[in-house]
């Protein structure tokens, strides 16, 4: 699962660029310049991986969410992120709705 990971980065390359990934016991985050910033996060599981992204809910972002085919988990209002399940085959067919929201989230919660 941190090939799909990697693949996932390399796709989002030009809204990521600077951004590497950071290993950390429970997730993967992010860092640029050797400070993290977890505006989106992974953690891998057997067969997918559990995407996060921290963003306000928002009508918006859900009706682009319910006009996908993600995985979507229940929102996390403590942390306020939106929480997928991502296999090979969501990566490939619902990319441009995971890049809308992870440029909103870097938008909103990215240095």
């Amino acid at each position: 699962m941190i090939k799909l990971i990697d693949d996932l980065l390399e796709k989002m390359n030009d809204i990521l660029g600077d951004y590497k990934l950071k290993y950390n016991k429970h997730y993967i985050g992010l860092e640029r310049n050797g400070a993290a910033n977890n505006f989106i996060s992974f953690k891998p599981r057997k067969s997918s991986i559990i995407f996060q992204a921290r963003l306000s809910k928002t009508d918006e972002i859900d009706s682009e969410i319910e006009g996908s085919e993600l995985d979507e988990l229940e929102y996390e209002k403590r942390w306020r992120q939106y929480r997928f399940r991502i296999n090979k085959v969501d990566l490939t067919k619902n990319i441009d709705v995971l890049k809308k929201i992870t440029t909103q989230a870097k938008d909103e919660y990215g240095n």
